[in-house]
């Protein structure tokens, strides 16, 4: 039995001597896209045959060719220290052979940190992997440079606090994007932050060439019991992500059961791809809303710039069963929020280049979308509204000169399958096109009233089309007060109804339409009756219309009055003041120096200078 084990162990012992060692590269450089050979063929092996290979490494190493032979090709995927290692397998008997590889940068590695106290970092440093940000820990990145590797994300759990104060967080490696963000929450408490995860960016901050710029909930949760997260950017960028922004659902509500907004919000931020994007083109999502209410984008930025353009299935803004607020930045606070911010304190919000620059799917929970004062321009549609019954898009300029010349209409504004909105002072405009292009698409809306109202229609092949049920004997879609000039047709009703009283004999719909339009109001349904009112002088005669349209000249003018703004819009105080107020309010409950600065008699100093100045 003795001489058995013996055997074994010299056969093993002279396996063991034949492949004793791997030889190879002793490191490598972080980012290297080379491959690098490996192997543990030696002279000592000349007389062993049959010997079978099987090779594995660390997951910051991978094995590109060679696997079952005794020798392989490697790559460095990400920083550390990796090991490569092979089993020799020969006669039932298997030797395994490993080599640590250091793959080393220019710069520190940080591998898998978790911050819970104060911690120093460099100017410029490698995120490799996960650094995870306790409860109760703040911490804060001024002006950093920091690289981060194809598998690293940063974690912030819930009741901690990232600040990115100016400064880039990038990729690494040409070529390959990173994680991003990961900020917890608790999806069944009140949206605080000691309650929930919060991502601050501010001062130029930059997100660049991640996967998920920022995502509230952790990672792998696909219940979202972790949503909640809590994210407020200033005058930051997003740049070259596959998807700069995703909140998941998360709702909060007061002890009396109303809604609150959440507390995340974006001004002044540009979200932007261009020819340096890493990415599949046409899969590129700016925002994308799921289950939230009351997101804010104030003087944003959304522009896809690539060359050549490929729209695909690209969004600034998509929603699901999600409500937000895209309008103006003022840096005085307004009286009465629908009142347009004077021009020297006003930063205004835009879309340009995107298939549907903004997308609002609603199936569920009907939250508010308002859309104000945007400018589109250059995007296959501007905004599309599917299901949602609390729409307001008002005072936008829709820009359709530069739309992209493809198979799909250019479109400004789709509304389907809803009811309840507010499409007031908008313009809708093209100079040329070889492609049909519409200002406002509008179908299956039902019988309920609904209005377009005192928007301008230039330039079009159809001001505003309606096609499917839009009305009924008594109700339904109306059209006043909108100005049409140089279009193809103005109002164009392919199918169904709308509703069949336009204005009446007190106040006309005194619409005012284009000279030597094909159609002017054309109703192609000869089963549908419309009967038109409008008072005399102007344009208001929609000389060119169908057998179907009966016209009644004689009503009394229609005032046309704005229903924006009607309280006079003064300015009451400083946005900033009140937002250093709610950061005094955040940091005296959570115990946090105000805004993460280190003085909160300095804040307080600083409302106090704005006080005086300004009230």
């Amino acid at each position: 039995m003795y001489m058995g084990y013996g055997l074994i162990d010299a056969h093993r012992a002279v396996l063991k001597a034949a492949y004793h060692k791997i030889y190879g590269d002793s490191l490598l450089t972080l980012c290297d896209t080379n491959v690098h050979p490996y192997t543990v063929h030696s002279t000592h092996n000349a007389d062993i045959d049959s010997v079978s290979f099987f090779w594995t490494c660390s997951d910051n190493l991978q094995i590109v060719v060679g696997q079952n032979t005794d020798n392989v090709w490697v790559r460095p995927s990400n920083g550390g220290t990796g090991h490569l290692s092979c089993y020799i397998i020969h006669d039932s008997d298997t030797v395994i052979s490993t080599l640590d590889i250091p793959i080393v940068s220019n710069y520190t590695v940080y591998d898998n940190i978790f911050v819970n106290n104060g911690i120093g970092f460099p100017d410029t440093f490698i995120l490799s992997r996960n650094i995870e940000i306790d409860s109760m820990t703040v911490l804060t990145w001024q002006d950093k440079s920091i690289l981060c590797t194809p598998d690293s994300r940063i974690i912030v759990h819930p009741g901690g606090k990232l600040i990115v104060d100016g400064g880039t967080l990038t990729n690494s490696c040409t070529g390959e994007m990173w994680q991003g963000i990961f900020v917890e929450g608790h999806s069944n408490l009140h949206q605080t932050s000691a309650n929930q995860g919060t991502v601050v960016l501010r001062n130029g901050a930059v997100i660049e060439n991640a996967l998920c710029g920022i995502r509230t909930g952790a990672p792998g949760d696909t219940s979202t019991t972790s949503t909640g997260g809590i994210i407020t950017a200033e005058d930051a960028t997003f740049r070259n992500c596959n998807m700069a922004v995703y909140m998941r659902p998360y709702t909060d509500y007061t002890a009396t059961g109303l809604l609150k907004p959440n507390a995340s919000s974006f001004y002044r931020c540009t979200f932007s791809v261009d020819n340096a994007y890493y990415g599949l083109p046409g899969s590129e999502v700016m925002a994308r809303l799921w289950g939230v209410a009351g997101v804010r984008f104030g003087g944003c930025t959304f522009s896809l710039a690539t060359t050549p353009m490929n729209t695909g299935r690209s969004y600034g803004i998509y929603s699901e069963d999600a409500g937000f607020r895209v309008d103006t930045y003022c840096s005085r606070e307004i009286m009465n929020s629908d009142c347009s911010c004077p021009g020297q304190y006003a930063t205004h919000s835009s879309f340009s280049g995107f298939y549907k620059a903004v997308n609002v799917n609603t199936s569920g929970s009907p939250f508010a979308v308002t859309i104000d004062e945007v400018s589109f321009s250059n995007n296959q549609t501007g905004v599309f509204v599917s299901g949602n019954n609390h729409t307001t898009v008002t005072r936008c300029q829709f820009d359709l000169s530069t739309a992209p010349e493809t198979a799909y209409p250019a479109i400004g504004l789709e509304l389907t399958a809803c009811t309840g909105f507010l499409v007031e002072g908008n313009a809708f405009s093209r100079s040329t096109s070889s492609f049909p292009t519409y200002g406002i698409k509008a179908a299956g809306l039902g019988i309920s009233n609904n209005s377009l109202y005192r928007n301008t229609f230039s330039g079009l092949t159809y001001g505003i089309y309606s096609s499917g049920d839009n009305g009924g004997s008594f109700s339904g879609l109306r059209f006043s007060c909108n100005t049409f000039s140089q279009n193809t047709h103005d109002i164009y009703v392919t199918s169904g109804q709308v509703a069949e009283t336009q204005g009446n004999s007190a106040a006309g719909a005194d619409n005012s339409f284009s000279s030597g339009a094909t159609g002017n109001f054309e109703v192609m349904n000869p089963r549908f009756q419309l009967d038109y009112y409008y008072s005399s002088g102007g344009s208001h005669s929609p000389t060119v219309h169908t057998s179907n349209v009966l016209l009644h000249p004689n009503a009394l003018a229609n005032g046309c009055a704005s229903t924006l703004c009607t309280g006079g819009g003064v300015i009451k105080g400083l946005t900033e003041y009140r937002a250093l107020s709610n950061s005094m309010n955040v940091a005296s409950a959570d115990n946090y120096d105000a805004d993460g600065r280190a003085d909160r008699a300095s804040v307080l100093q600083e409302m106090s200078d704005i006080a005086s100045a300004n009230i």
